[in-house]
């Protein structure tokens, strides 16, 4: 059996599925479909599920944010956040001005797990990604959906 392509999700497209304009849940909604239904292997930052556990607390309430994250592990992989990760990312964030320590994170996460995309709605906020960035219109453009849902 093959490899399936290994997408880290930003907690952007994370957000953007649950509290995003029509257009947002949209796309999103379908990229994260993509690893539901093994299309492709979702990953997600353990750092990145704080964020929307909290964001979606505040838009939906807690009970209702906790049962979304646990649907989200359901086919989303945890990355790594080992110490030499945390360290590698602390010193990029550091020296990369307008850097935030969440992408870098982000981004040395999806580079010590080998991810082969990092999936965001910010691209911009990770020009200095070894592991390429797309949006997720772009994922699904590489992965159409089975189902047709974008």
């Amino acid at each position: 059996m093959d490899k399936l392509v290994d997408a880290m999700f930003d907690s952007t497209v994370v957000l953007g599925a649950h509290l995003g304009d029509a257009a947002h849940r949209a796309v999103c909604s379908a990229a994260l479909a993509l690893a539901e239904e093994g299309v492709i292997q979702g990953w997600i930052c353990s750092h990145s599920l704080c964020e929307i556990a909290e964001t979606l607390a505040r838009a939906l309430g807690q009970p209702q944010a906790l049962r979304e994250l646990a649907g989200l592990r359901s086919y989303l992989r945890l990355a790594s956040a080992r110490e030499t990760i945390v360290d590698a990312a602390l010193s990029r964030a550091l020296s990369t001005q307008g850097l935030g320590l969440d992408d870098a994170l982000l981004v040395a996460s999806a580079s010590a797990d080998n991810a082969d995309y990092i999936v965001t709605l910010n691209a911009e906020d990770l020009t200095h990604s070894a592991v390429p960035v797309v949006t997720p219109q772009q994922l699904l453009e590489r992965f159409p959906p089975k189902t047709g849902a974008a």
